[in-house]
């Protein structure tokens, strides 16, 4: 990404980070301010990571629980970063971020972390978590399906090729 790649959020000054897993360890210490969420007036450092989802989703939750910094934001935006399309910031000391949305289309997306506060106030490391379900019908055969990020909605399994 590094701001240059006019595919992927323009405002991220740091490497690029592609989720893949349904955890990913992210340390906001050595990372730059690049990117103020729309949630939060105070962002520390932050990270921007790509999400991209192979199929329609019908629901994706993304959180912070596990983390060491124990104030973080998260935010839900289009490709670009120009658009958000969910934040959350619960403030204050001990409180981590959570988003769910429902009925989340396939395609490309960008996930911001960050520490709330000053600079160095909240840097560290910070466990963002991705899960998302499948409807019935719905193919199950992508590596994100293979990796855990995704999974059949509940009651459902995976035949090899489709939710049912």
């Amino acid at each position: 990404a590094g701001g240059s790649d006019e595919r992927f959020c323009v405002a991220e000054t740091d490497p690029l980070t592609i989720i893949t897993m349904p955890t990913t360890a992210v340390d906001l210490t050595s990372l730059t301010h690049s990117l103020t969420l729309s949630c939060q007036s105070n962002t520390g450092h932050d990270q921007v990571l790509s999400l991209s989802l192979p199929v329609n989703v019908l629901s994706l939750t993304i959180d912070t629980e596990g983390s060491t910094v124990d104030d973080t934001a998260i935010e839900l935006l289009d490709p670009q970063c120009a658009t958000s399309i969910q934040c959350d910031d619960d403030g204050g000391t001990g409180f981590l971020s959570s988003i769910t949305r429902t009925n989340v289309s396939l395609g490309n997306y960008a996930v911001a972390v960050a520490g709330y506060g000053s600079f160095g106030d909240n840097d560290g490391p910070v466990t963002l978590n991705v899960h998302g379900t499948l409807a019935a019908g719905t193919d199950c055969t992508s590596a994100l399906f293979t990796a855990g990020v995704l999974a059949c909605d509940t009651g459902l399994t995976c035949n090899g090729t489709t939710c049912q």
